[in-house]
């Protein structure tokens, strides 16, 4: 799909103002600037938005369209959370530059809003204000995934890992939990 004019996705953006804080202080010729930053992408059914391990590419926001969170690949696959648009994908990645950390599956048609890291960066280094609020507005929307992920560890059985085999995906499933521990309670 070609890119559409800023006035077109002003509009398709709409719905992200409107049930998210990501464009918070940004506004007018503020957020036009903003648009003039983004590519549209459109993906379907199956297609993979983001790769894990992958670098940070950038951001998406998700105008429309159902996504699902998984880690891992085929049958070591763990579905994390599916997040349906209005939604922002990979702003961890891009607030921290380090490559991404689960893989991201189109499950409905999906259009998209990329912000490519290599822009956003240029941005911030310059100390562009509506960069540094929109990294802002990022930075709040990945703390809240945060409690989010912190909640549902919580609400793990004590001894999950403990009822798990020593098949390869029990221990797999081991280490990730594992890891969600150390890195989401530590």
């Amino acid at each position: 799909m070609t890119k559409p004019m800023n006035a077109d996705l002003d509009q398709m953006l709409e719905p992200l103002r409107q049930s998210t804080r990501l464009f918070d202080g940004i506004e007018g010729e503020d957020a036009q600037r903003v648009i003039s930053w983004l590519a549209v992408r459109q993906l379907g059914p199956g297609d993979a938005l983001v790769a894990e391990g992958a670098g940070p590419g950038g951001c998406d926001f998700v105008l429309e369209g159902t996504v699902e969170i998984v880690i891992g690949d085929h049958q070591d696959a763990i579905s994390i959370r599916t997040l349906e648009a209005p939604t922002v994908i990979g702003e961890v990645s891009l607030l921290t530059g380090q490559e991404r950390m689960a893989n991201v599956y189109c499950v409905t048609e999906t259009l998209t809003a990329h912000l490519p890291a290599v822009v956003f960066d240029e941005h911030v280094e310059q100390g562009d204000p509506v960069a540094l609020r929109l990294g802002l507005n990022l930075g709040r929307v990945a703390s809240e995934r945060l409690h989010w992920m912190r909640e549902r560890i919580q609400d793990l059985p004590v001894d999950v890992a403990e009822e798990l085999d020593d098949s390869p995906m029990s221990l797999d499933v081991k280490r990730r939990l594992d890891v969600y521990c150390k890195g989401f309670l530590g």
